[in-house]
């Protein structure tokens, strides 16, 4: 007999820091809990706040009763790409950042954490010196692009040039995202069907939310997008189609546009596609999480 799959748990950030470490700890025993490693990076890039080493070093402590998942792009083209490419020599994030959770948990300054070294996931040692100031630029440069990612599918919305009025034509939205993500991709993947359908179910989701986000901008009247909201995009290219997640927030806006995406797929019954994906808010978890799991 099969052994049942477990059901995951993935916090965004809000959630992530409303939640006590003791409770975590006591949920880990009888749910998995994981969460992005973005959330890891955000957290980090707080570290040298006048008087927040403290409250953040805890913040990140917490992370040791949760799994740290892999960067979310790298992870879907690792799971599409032709066996050469490189993304597959890459190491794992969370290698990483377990290093330096480690090298932290030993550190009660700045300039002690900054006098250690790490080694990643494929054994190569790391300097840890530095390492907020170069998370920060990181991170600001890829919510810049996302941040014009999504400005730019604000007009196409905006412009009327894709419709939005009914759940399908949400969807055939959703698929035209996807598309460009697959077009972009080109020879790095064998074009077949099979694996064309495998990067629609890891990517809908987070297409998804890109529309609905778009779409909640236009509506407001908005031209100005949000930074935080890289990091649920992020948050989103975790969630597949399929897979046995539920995602824990406390952020409204992304509540409502995953909540639209159910609602889409709900509608549309035809889509074959497992509907395993569900959204609770830190309240639901707490009580679900006193549960054994079936």
């Amino acid at each position: 007999m099969e052994t049942p799959v477990q059901r995951s748990y993935i916090f965004d950030t809000s959630a992530f820091r409303a939640i006590p470490e003791d409770s975590l700890e006591a949920a880990s025993h009888n749910v998995h809990l994981v969460v992005s490693p973005f959330c890891f990076w955000e957290l980090l890039t707080h570290l040298e706040d006048n008087g927040q080493f403290d409250r953040v070093k805890g913040n990140l402590m917490k992370l040791r009763h949760m799994s740290v998942l892999d960067d979310p792009w790298a992870s879907v083209e690792s799971d599409i790409v032709l066996p050469d490419d490189d993304v597959l020599k890459r190491p794992d994030d969370s290698g990483l950042i377990y290093a330096i959770l480690a090298a932290l948990q030993e550190s009660h300054s700045v300039s002690q954490f900054y006098g250690k070294r790490a080694r990643d996931g494929r054994d190569q040692l790391r300097e840890i010196d530095g390492c907020v100031a170069r998370a920060a630029q990181i991170l600001k440069a890829e919510e810049q692009r996302f941040l014009e990612y999504v400005s730019n599918v604000m007009s196409v919305v905006r412009d009327g040039r894709v419709s939005i009025a009914t759940p399908a034509d949400r969807h055939l939205a959703i698929i035209q995202i996807v598309d460009a993500w697959w077009i972009q991709l080109g020879q790095r993947v064998d074009g077949s069907e099979l694996v064309r359908q495998r990067l629609e179910e890891r990517t809908y989701v987070f297409s998804s939310y890109v529309l609905h986000l778009a779409a909640d901008y236009v509506k407001r009247g908005s031209t100005n997008v949000d930074r935080n909201d890289f990091e649920d995009g992020k948050f989103c290219q975790h969630l597949t189609l399929g897979a046995e997640m539920t995602a824990v927030t406390v952020d409204v806006t992304l509540k409502r546009c995953l909540e639209n995406t159910l609602a889409v797929l709900n509608a549309l019954p035809d889509l074959p596609y497992r509907r395993d994906l569900q959204v609770r808010c830190v309240t639901d978890f707490r009580r679900l999480s006193r549960r054994s799991p079936r």
